[in-house]
């Protein structure tokens, strides 16, 4: 009887392995690494587009409403306006556009980040039924997340807004220029942070974290931190007086916060391919 309850539980415990270790091969981990890749790419590319191409061919076809300048000519004329009160106008009325532009492009990388993320925080936790349960989670439910973060981006966009005044932007004379850098700080900055928030709760990272952990934050923070710094260096052409429209508030270190988000992204990759981890 004993040799036989021992053969049982013997049984049992080699079942209960095996199913374990065909759960964790069930996790997506290579897959979960092309995505971002994948996403990295695209999103950096739509952010360069935005940034660059979008405000020089919006400039060309306003300038001349008949003619297409080309892309070369078109960013040629982004930076070479003369430093006049209606090249400087147009400039900031183009800003606008670029901003609603990173609006779409960061709506549609929240969701597929948020996704994203939240399969590695299941993958981490060799939680094979919630995996499944991302992998299957279609728009709708993206939308409804982001539906509900959005509601803290007014408040993200006052903080933006009131730093920015302390730190000597204009209060009456360019308001609006101020306000659209601060809606470009929010949607690049605290918005990814407010959408991906729950990440940083459910994953330790003082308690002996794993390397796939320790990839995750590297991969955060280079995508929260790189952008920061970028309008920070961006804003340093403000000071200077060359006589060119593209160096009036805030085009500077609106540039430099969507080159840093650029940068960002190719950083955040190299660096999630170097830190050791297992896939």
């Amino acid at each position: 009887m004993a040799v036989k309850k021992r053969t049982i539980g013997s049984a049992a415990a080699s079942s209960k392995s095996g199913s374990s270790a065909t759960d964790a091969a069930r996790l997506p981990r290579g897959p979960h690494t092309a995505q971002l890749y994948f996403h990295l790419a695209v999103h950096g590319t739509l952010i360069l587009l935005a940034s660059l191409i979008l405000p020089a061919h919006l400039l060309s076809h306003k300038k001349d409403e008949t003619s297409d300048l080309g892309l070369r000519n078109s960013v040629s004329l982004l930076f070479s306006l003369p430093d006049t009160p209606e090249n400087v106008a147009l400039l900031r009325k183009t800003m606008w556009g670029v901003v609603q532009a990173v609006g779409v492009v960061q709506a549609w990388a929240l969701v597929r980040f948020k996704k994203w993320f939240d399969l590695g925080v299941a993958i981490e936790q060799g939680d094979v039924k919630t995996a499944d349960e991302v992998n299957k989670r279609g728009w709708g439910k993206g939308l409804e997340l982001m539906t509900l973060t959005s509601v803290s981006l007014l408040v993200a966009l006052l903080i933006f807004q009131t730093l920015l005044v302390l730190l000597g932007a204009p209060v009456f004379s360019n308001i609006t220029s101020t306000v659209c850098l601060s809606l470009a700080l929010s949607l690049t900055i605290a918005f990814p942070l407010q959408h991906i928030a729950p990440f940083l709760s459910s994953t330790p990272l003082f308690t002996s974290p794993s390397p796939r952990t320790i990839r995750l934050y590297s991969l955060l923070w280079t995508m929260l931190l790189l952008p920061l710094i970028g309008a920070l260096v961006g804003a340093v052409p403000l000071t200077f007086d060359h006589g060119k429209a593209w160096l009036a508030w805030p085009v500077p270190p609106l540039m430099g916060l969507l080159l840093g988000v650029v940068v960002s992204d190719v950083v955040g990759g190299v660096r999630y391919v170097l830190t050791p981890g297992r896939d």
